[in-house]
């Protein structure tokens, strides 16, 4: 089975020693997935390896930025996994997610995103207007506030449109 090898520069070695694949500029480890974030050593461009060392996303982002495991309902066989990746201007990120099979999580691309109530739920922003999604890509506050975080001690969202400011329960209802 291939494997990593970590030096100054990082390869994929075959079970024979054999320097197969490419080399990699970096490498880190994400145990909880059993994948690999991977930045390549010319473009210096960041994609996801499998735990058999095979590229499952393309090398086109600035950086990835593992996350926990994201929704409630994970289980080892769902990949309900996400990391964020910047794309984009490197002056003006943007943001789209990707599950742990390396494939976007959703097709839109995000200016702002954050995950929020334990993992159960991303803070995004399209155009400067801020919503809330689920792990199932499910909208539970619409894209229409102009700013939200949320309170993990009173376990709600604080949201504010045209100043004023209003309170939500997680599955977004106004309290």
């Amino acid at each position: 089975m291939p494997k990593l090898v970590p030096q100054t520069r990082y390869f994929i070695q075959d079970d024979e020693g054999s320097v197969i694949l490419k080399e990699y500029f970096y490498v880190q480890h994400l145990k909880d997935w059993n994948y690999y974030i991977a930045q390549e050593k010319n473009s210096q461009r960041y994609g996801i390896l499998n735990s058999n060392c095979e590229e499952i996303s393309d090398f086109e982002y600035l950086g990835i930025n593992p996350t926990n495991k994201f929704g409630k309902d994970y289980n080892s066989d769902s990949e309900i996994i996400s990391a964020i990746a910047k794309v984009g201007l490197e002056s003006q990120y943007l943001f789209v997610l990707l599950n742990g099979a390396g494939d976007k999580f959703s097709n839109e691309t995000y200016d702002y995103a954050e995950f929020s109530n334990f993992g159960y739920h991303l803070i995004l922003s399209k155009n400067k207007k801020y919503g809330v999604i689920d792990y199932k890509n499910n909208l539970i506050i619409p894209f229409e506030y102009d700013s939200i975080y949320f309170d993990s001690i009173l376990d709600r969202y604080c949201v504010e449109l045209n100043n004023k400011k209003l309170c939500l329960d997680t599955l977004g209802k106004v309290l």
